[in-house]
């Protein structure tokens, strides 16, 4: 659903990432030149041999007339092609020749501006008529009040767009040939070889996308017949071709051989009116064509293209992944937060072991972030009513993902400060805990903090409890890691460390803590 011929688009992505990698326009021209190749092969190779073979499956065909579309369909024996023909000729001779030096039209502004008129004149007498039709079918009446037909009406709005969009693709070529740099400074060089294969692969792909639609929609879904006349047998909503990827590829990709000719032609005036023109278009599709779209299928449109909801699919398992939400947490409270990351598996386990955690163990943990020390633990103390647990957790998001994640256990995460862990215990009474594990970012606190913490850590763990908690690398050379050391010294009779845990961020280890005796 993401991407049409996977092995021949996004296939070809570690191309590109080489040539940036490599920082060379001869490395990109090279990837460009047998991405393009590639494509040409499906194009006409392999795609009419599927087609041949299995049918055109994903294309549905509709009857149509062959009205001329552009230049397609184009029949000479028929008097309105001709007129066409003849009067997009004077028009470039008009241009042409008020163009030349010296002429009324000999300025770079000109081209610009009449482009622009162009296509304001597209979207405003489409978008006006087609709105006005909505409203009073004003122009199929007009049809049906001469004698004429619904069908007849059509076939003359068909001609007038053809038209109107003909000229206007036709300013915007007499604009690219004004505003092009024909012999560039970087001529011949690998850049301009990349350049100019990159914008044969935007024409390309615009081709491809105005081919494709049409074959989907026939020339009563090219020409907006549903504002027309209502959808009948063949002529309903389809999500086959190119629509099963996106919506409306004939606006988002069918103006790439735009950008293509401003990409070849090294001119940024050129690109300005192709964001312009294609800022235009969007704007019509918005204002007219959707709305429209939505009101007659109703049930049958599609908000969301099959591509926008699995990217949207793809973005929501970043944005909810425990290293997202971790790393957002710190960005908005970084001193309480104490971490950008969430601790790694190793660490969990290097805290986990060797502090005699079994089943039916009673485990209290301080700060469990998201979770990755809470899933160790769990995991051997044994389910609800084996194995005892209390989380102590002060960030109400954190609280909420750990109860979401953990629901067995729902109840036993508190959104409480940890110097009331012995509050706590009795409320749920429980005994002194056998273990007290600790995320909690000691570096942050005041040592009035530490010692609190400590000392209700010391006073709610029975004697041979364990107590085990991490520092990162820098602890074994900075002073206050060593002072954190020698705090823990006062508080518990053994003090033990673990070997660094190098798969963590940043390398972490682990303090071992044993309460011997009762303190007096």
């Amino acid at each position: 659903n993401l991407f049409p011929y996977p092995i021949y688009t996004v296939g070809y992505g570690w191309m590109y990432g080489f040539a940036f990698i490599s920082r060379s326009f001869i490395i990109m021209a090279l990837a460009l030149g047998f991405h393009f190749s590639q494509m040409m092969f499906l194009w006409w190779v392999e795609m009419p041999h599927v087609e041949k073979l299995y049918g055109a499956e994903l294309e549905t065909e509709k009857p149509r007339s062959a009205n001329v579309l552009v230049i397609k369909n184009f029949d000479i024996f028929r008097s309105s092609d001709v007129s066409l023909v003849f009067m997009l000729f004077l028009f470039v001779c008009c241009v042409y020749m008020g163009s030349r030096p010296g002429g009324l039209l000999d300025s770079d502004i000109f081209f610009i501006v009449h482009c622009i008129f162009w296509r304001l004149v597209t979207v405003l007498v489409m978008g006006g008529i087609l709105l006005q039709q909505k409203k009073t079918k004003f122009w199929t009446k007009h049809f049906l009040n001469i004698g004429s037909t619904e069908s007849e009406g059509f076939e003359s709005w068909k001609r007038l767009v053809n038209m109107i969009t003909t000229i206007q693709s036709l300013t915007f070529l007499l604009c690219a040939g004004r505003l092009s740099n024909y012999i560039p400074e970087n001529y011949g060089s690998a850049h301009h070889i990349a350049q100019l294969i990159f914008a044969i692969m935007l024409f390309c792909v615009s081709m491809w996308s105005f081919t494709s639609t049409y074959s989907v929609l026939g020339d009563y879904g090219w020409f907006y017949g549903d504002f027309f006349m209502p959808p009948v047998d063949g002529h309903g909503l389809s999500y086959n071709g190119i629509y099963k990827y996106l919506n409306n590829p004939d606006i988002y990709l069918g103006n790439l051989w735009r950008y293509g000719l401003s990409l070849a032609s090294n001119s940024w005036e050129l690109f300005f009116v192709c964001v312009v023109s294609h800022s235009l278009q969007i704007i019509f599709l918005q204002i007219v064509e959707k709305p429209h779209t939505q009101a007659v299928y109703e049930n049958h449109y599609r908000s969301n293209s099959a591509l926008s909801n699995a990217l949207r699919k793809e973005a929501s398992k970043v944005r909810n992944h425990e290293t997202t939400v971790f790393f957002a947490n710190w960005v908005r409270h970084p001193i309480s937060t104490g971490a950008l990351a969430p601790s790694s598996v190793q660490l969990a386990r290097a805290m986990c072991n060797e502090i005699n955690m079994e089943r039916e163990s009673f485990v209290v943990e301080l700060g469990p972030g998201t979770g990755p020390f809470t899933e160790e633990i769990l995991s051997r103390i044994g389910p609800p009513g084996i194995g005892k647990y209390l989380g102590f957790e002060l960030n109400e998001e954190f609280a909420i993902g750990l109860r979401n994640k953990f629901p067995d256990w729902e109840e036993c995460f508190l959104s409480e400060s940890a110097d009331e862990i012995g509050a706590n215990i009795r409320k749920f009474n429980y005994k002194k805990a056998d273990i007290v594990i600790s995320g909690l970012p000691w570096a942050i606190f005041t040592l009035e903090i530490q010692n609190r913490i400590l000392s209700e850590v010391v006073e709610n763990l029975k004697v041979g409890g364990k107590f085990a908690t991490f520092a990162y690398l820098s602890g074994l050379v900075l002073p206050a890691g060593q002072s954190f050391k020698r705090l823990l010294g006062e508080y518990f009779d053994k003090v033990e460390r673990s070997p660094v845990v190098w798969k963590n961020l940043p390398p972490a280890f682990v303090y071992r803590c044993t309460k011997l005796k009762n303190r007096n």
